[in-house]
């Protein structure tokens, strides 16, 4: 699956390059960079909800909790196994957008990308060893990374001019999206294609990157390791 969708983005590519009239490289770095990321949270998220889930349902977790092996050390070996397919899959992800862009333009790019696979990982365990059924786990992630992505723009529609303040149900709906934005990650802040198109990640968008990270890291591990205690298998 991994290299069908990255055949196709190679495909998209190209072909946005043949009718692009003015800044052709930037373009297909662009579209192939945006594509890419969201295959490959999409593939890594369908990985890790599956693989997960099918350790419960065969019985392999049981076999594993019957070893002398705390559940904490289980966890954290299933997200390091996890996490390093997230770090393959960003490596061939970056392999491919250099015959596009500047390597330079590159890296932030991919280690953005790396951060944001991580919290998906781990937010994946959590639906997994919850829902212990995959359409509802994965169903969990995208609602998750999708309104993580967008979350952003919510917030500045819920505060746009043309909205009316001052009915009761516009200040419950605003109430309501700015709780959603606190308790979010702002992923439309990491691996932002303008990064590969020209350049542009700065210190600034860093500083807010890799707060987030190991901030949303550390509570989705509580909850997991949480989650995972309490259950009887």
């Amino acid at each position: 699956m991994s290299v069908v969708l990255f055949a196709a983005g190679i495909g998209i590519a190209l072909f946005l390059g043949e009718i692009a009239i003015t800044e052709t490289q930037q373009i297909q770095s662009g579209i192939l960079a945006s594509f890419l990321r969201t295959s490959i949270v999409f593939i890594l998220a369908l990985f890790t909800v599956s693989s997960t889930v099918r350790d419960i349902n065969d019985n392999t977790l049981l076999i594993y909790l019957s070893l002398p092996l705390k559940r904490s050390v289980f966890l954290v070996g299933k997200f390091s196994g996890y996490a390093f397919v997230a770090f393959f899959l960003c490596v061939v992800a970056s392999c491919l957008l250099v015959l596009f862009a500047p390597f330079s333009n590159v890296w932030p790019w991919a280690i953005s990308l790396f951060l944001e696979l991580l919290l998906i990982v781990v937010f994946g365990l959590v639906c997994a060893l919850s829902f212990a059924h995959i359409p509802a786990a994965f169903a969990a992630v995208v609602g998750f990374y999708l309104l993580s992505r967008s979350i952003g723009a919510i917030v500045l529609m819920s505060h746009g001019p043309m909205v009316t303040s001052d009915s009761i149900g516009q200040s419950i709906l605003t109430n309501v999206v700015g709780g959603l934005a606190f308790l979010l990650p702002n992923l439309d802040r990491f691996t932002r294609s303008a990064w590969i198109m020209y350049g542009q990640a700065n210190p600034i968008e860093w500083s807010t990157i890799l707060p987030q990270t190991i901030i949303y890291l550390l509570l989705l591990f509580a909850v997991a390791f949480f989650d995972f205690y309490r259950k009887n298998f």
